[in-house]
């Protein structure tokens, strides 16, 4: 049987709190204000994500992060890739649920509108040996290399005060 990771949550707040589980997740977060004369790219110096997925003989999995902006209609700005290869989370056996603080450093904002946070997996070892099945249909935000598979998105909206 194929191993698979499906996230339970995936959201942005302002502060996610506590060295052990479980977490405190403190305003979850849709909306980012910046002040009315910023001029944009603006870095914010990190973002705070909650990841809670659950393995299922996923084996050790890799996570990575990508944000995008809405440029137009139907088109998506890449801004932040965050391949973070020193977060890892052990799935060994089926059903293992798994929290996880993921905090963004240095986060690009490159203007106002609506952003897509999208996490990533793919097998921390030989895809041969955790025997992960990656196969999900494509999203226009995934990336070019295809042993990356989408697990979920959270949207929030940059916006002037």
């Amino acid at each position: 049987m194929a191993g698979r990771v499906d996230v339970l949550q995936w959201v942005r707040a302002k502060t996610v709190s506590g060295a052990r589980l479980p977490f405190n997740l403190l305003e979850v977060a849709h909306h980012y204000t910046v002040p009315g004369e910023l001029e944009f790219p603006r870095i914010v110096p990190q973002f705070n994500m909650y990841l809670r997925a659950a393995g299922h003989e996923a084996g050790r999995t890799a996570v990575r992060v990508r944000v995008h902006r809405q440029t137009g209609r139907y088109h998506w700005e890449l801004v932040n890739d965050f391949e973070k290869g020193n977060l890892v989370l052990p799935f060994p056996d089926a059903g293992v649920v798994v929290e996880e603080r993921v905090n963004l450093p240095h986060v690009r904002l490159t203007g106002l509108g609506l952003y897509a946070i999208s996490v990533f997996f793919r097998c921390a070892d030989d895809a041969d040996e955790c025997g992960v099945d990656w196969d999900r249909e494509r999203t226009d935000w995934d990336p070019d290399e295809p042993e990356w598979a989408f697990g979920a998105v959270d949207y929030f909206v940059v916006n002037r005060s």
